[in-house]
């Protein structure tokens, strides 16, 4: 989690090798879960969960360079389906990877906070409490870290999130936009 364009599904695709939408503007819309799996064989999924695990799309690849694009896919159709929203809380987007090199270990990419006062505003900090507080959570808190850590977006959030609950290592991106002087 941390604030929107830190950086989390660049972070994300440096951990698992799998590329997410990324953009410097407004991006990740809904949960995105990567699922790494080890397995003999190598497959890649990508599939569209809606309200109460319904699969609403479900694509197959060979190569891990169609998942972006399936993944931006997956948003969009998320999006049509909840009219007025600019973040949907009840769907989640699957990639599944197996291969025989993939740890076992499962990463979600999260709408970032925003300055909004808004509905949106509640939506992406009641779906970042859901996540973090899910059982064997550890969460990534991702921040630039060419701005001032007290004062980043997200920061009082984990602060209420009790360390022996979730553990958490903070992730500092933006690092070569430092001013060296």
């Amino acid at each position: 989690c941390g604030p929107q364009s830190a950086g989390k599904s660049s972070v994300i695709r440096r951990i698992s090798g799998v590329a997410l939408p990324e953009a410097s503007t407004l991006c990740t819309r809904i949960a995105t879960m990567v699922q790494m799996r080890r397995a003999s064989d190598s497959a890649i999924r990508v599939t569209l969960l809606g309200p109460g695990g319904e699969t609403l799309s479900d694509e197959s690849f060979d190569d891990p360079k169609d998942v972006q694009a399936a993944v931006k896919r997956a948003q969009l159709t998320a999006l049509a389906r909840s009219p007025g929203k600019e973040f949907v809380d009840d769907h989640i987007v699957q990639v599944k990877v197996c291969g025989k090199d993939r740890p076992n270990v499962t990463l979600v990419d999260l709408p970032g906070f925003h300055t909004a006062n808004d509905d949106d505003t509640k939506t992406v900090n009641a779906m970042v409490q859901r996540y973090v507080e899910m059982p064997g959570t550890l969460a990534l808190h991702v921040i630039k870290g060419d701005q001032d850590y007290g004062s980043m977006l997200g920061n009082d959030f984990m602060r209420k999130v009790p360390t022996q609950d979730t553990p958490r290592v903070t992730v500092l991106t933006h690092c070569d936009k430092l001013d060296h002087a």
